[in-house]
């Protein structure tokens, strides 16, 4: 079965992140699903809450641990993917 692998770069978004990851895991697809949070650097709760969450077993979470920016979080996510497809998903819920 094909996968696809969607990358979430999160930076301070302990009021979203919840909300997109539970999102990300009930959308429909035929396709097998891998889930990548990278977080970059926050200095809020969102790290707690990932590692927290209900849903951390079904998730590949990796942190950066400064921050570098969005694109060296997409970066590290596409590192970490092994999908035939591969998205990007804005953790503020922008899209």
């Amino acid at each position: 079965m094909m996968k696809l692998s969607v990358i979430i770069p999160a930076y301070n978004e302990e009021k979203t992140i919840n909300e997109i990851v539970e999102r990300v895991l009930s959308s429909k697809t035929e396709l097998e699903k891998e889930v990548i949070i990278i977080d970059d650097g926050s200095t809020d709760k969102t790290v707690a809450i990932i590692e927290n969450a209900p849903w951390i077993g079904k998730v590949i979470f990796v942190k950066n641990g400064l921050n570098m920016g969005k694109g060296a979080a997409v970066r590290n996510g596409l590192k970490n993917a092994s999908g035939d497809f591969m998205i990007i998903q804005d953790a503020a819920l922008e899209y």
